[in-house]
């Protein structure tokens, strides 16, 4: 049996809603079409959470302006914790005890971050820099699993909703 996933697609003035299967691991190229869904959507949020903590620190500090440097800076640790993000993010339940995956995953996103911030030259490598890095990073993961969390719920409410409107009870 083939394994699939379904893209929703929706307008929110016309009420338009396209359903497009998609086979999982048929892409061009043998590209998992999923697993690079899934990639964007991870860096999409995860380069949002970043930029709100940035942002967030630069305020508390003072600092009125985000140097252009720093916006390529957040897109390069975006993309690397999305890279950290797709190979913690399993495939199939059970690769992993939950716990033991996130809290790896944590570690690794932490590890990453602090070698992006020592990089970039965002934080002093000492214990309170170190500190702020860790709670930063956990801002953001709290914001992106918190985002991912909400809009997979609503996109199963709609898939669910316009089964249910075209199918009946067929669609249970």
């Amino acid at each position: 049996m083939t394994q699939a996933f379904v893209f929703l697609v929706s307008h929110k003035e016309t009420g338009f809603v396209l359903l497009v299967k998609c086979p999982q691991e048929n892409g061009p190229g043998g590209v998992n079409l999923k697993r690079l869904y899934d990639f964007i959507k991870w860096f999409l949020y995860i380069t949002t959470g970043i930029l709100f903590i940035c942002a967030l620190n630069m305020a508390i500090q003072g600092d009125a302006d985000i140097p252009a440097a720093t916006l390529w800076q957040i897109l390069l640790s975006g993309l690397l914790t999305a890279a950290v993000t797709a190979f913690f993010h399993p495939e199939e339940e059970g690769r992993l005890p939950a716990v033991l995956n996130i809290f790896l995953h944590f570690l690794a996103l932490c590890g990453v971050m602090l070698l992006c911030g020592r990089w970039f030259g965002w934080l002093k490598f000492d214990l309170p820099g170190i500190v702020m890095m860790v709670l930063s990073v956990a801002g953001v993961y709290l914001l992106s699993f918190l985002a991912y969390y909400i809009i997979d719920v609503r996109q199963a409410e709609q898939i669910n909703r316009k089964l249910q409107e075209r199918y009946g009870d067929e669609a249970h």
